[in-house]
């Protein structure tokens, strides 16, 4: 039995472990362009429509989006979530739902009304933004 993972992990076997790390970083990207919208939706319109006289500035702020969405946040969030893991949870829960429970578990009494205030601003900022964008575009 050891031998059938052995070499079915290691890849001697039709390369699995290789075939999921790619399928792996094409579910990451694609769930990153999802996030983050590069170059698809929104982020492009407001770094496009900014008056600056030094472009390259401009494009390093735009860089700065997917840092902070993407490594700062998501990575904090899910730190959260696996820490908070009690055993016996059979993973029906999911999104939201988690994500209250998580930080719940880590800060009581604190946790659900951070992420409460978190989720009204984020809704706010993005109907503002949104609003924004269609009378400037």
């Amino acid at each position: 039995m050891s031998t059938i993972f052995r070499v079915s992990l290691l890849g001697q076997a039709g390369g699995a472990l290789g075939i999921g790390f790619i399928e792996l970083m094409k579910l990451g990207v694609k769930q990153d362009a999802f996030l983050y919208e590069a170059g698809l939706g929104t982020a492009p319109m407001a770094h496009g429509n900014s008056k600056t006289s030094e472009p390259v500035r401009e494009g390093l702020v735009a860089m700065l989006g997917p840092l902070f969405d993407t490594i700062i946040i998501c990575t904090l969030t899910a730190l959260v979530i696996l820490t908070s893991f009690q055993s016996g949870h059979n993973g029906e829960t999911s999104g939201l739902t988690l994500t209250m429970t998580a930080f719940e578990s880590n800060l009581p009494g604190f946790g659900v009304h951070f992420l409460s205030i978190a989720t009204l601003l984020f809704s706010f900022t993005t109907m503002v933004g949104t609003a924004n964008y269609g009378e400037k575009c």
